[in-house]
């Protein structure tokens, strides 16, 4: 339900453009993904921009070394359509707001700015990921900048039987019962660790993506 719920909105977005021009507002949305590692984050994004067919451009923040080098590379992204830009873990590619705690080449203020500022792309869905939104700047995160924030959290018994489903289709009961003693809570990427390696020893590697 969560995921259908993104992919309306961000559909919604992507046919309102005329409304965005006609007031002046910027036309770009901004998402949050927040949760533990391996649920999901990354890979929803990759799969909203297929399903939506857009260009995705991924920033490592990490891999940034100057103010001038951000900018660079967010100018650089082609934009001429709707597009994607995804920056994973900002929790630890984000700069402090204070310079002197922090030796990141780069600084906060210019990567605000080049999000919602005068050189900030417009036909843009921002989707920034984060194992810990409790340590961004509220900066960050103001309407925007982030507009909706998406909480992924361990598997549940819906997701796993999904997973089930899609690697096993033939024999679901059967896994299913193995998967009843997997120890929980766990990660979307530990259960298709599990499932690979279930698929893998039945010789049924082939069909594992």
């Amino acid at each position: 339900d969560g995921a259908e719920g993104l992919l309306t909105d961000m559909q919604r977005f992507l046919s309102g453009e005329s409304w965005y021009r006609s007031r002046g507002i910027p036309y770009r949305r901004g998402y949050l993904f927040m949760g533990p590692p391996g649920g999901g984050k990354t890979s929803a994004a990759e799969a909203l921009a297929g399903e939506l067919g857009l260009d995705l451009h991924v920033l490592n923040l990490g891999g940034v070394t100057s103010d001038m080098n951000l900018e660079q590379l967010i100018i650089s992204i082609e934009a001429q359509k709707p597009t994607m830009l995804l920056l994973e873990d900002v929790d630890a590619g984000t700069p402090a707001r204070d310079a002197t705690k922090d030796k990141r080449p780069f600084s906060l203020g210019t990567l605000l700015n080049m999000l919602d500022g005068i050189m900030a792309k417009e036909n843009l869905i921002l989707v920034m990921t984060t194992n810990h939104p409790e340590v961004l700047d509220p900066a960050l995160l103001r309407p925007g900048r982030v507009d909706v924030k998406v909480e992924f959290g361990m598997a549940t018994d819906r997701q796993i039987a999904g997973a089930v489903k899609l690697y096993f289709p033939q024999e679901f009961h059967a896994i299913m019962d193995v998967a009843a003693t997997w120890p929980r809570p766990m990660s979307m990427a530990t259960v298709q660790e599990h499932l690979r390696m279930m698929s893998k020893f039945n010789g049924e590697a082939s069909h594992v993506g």
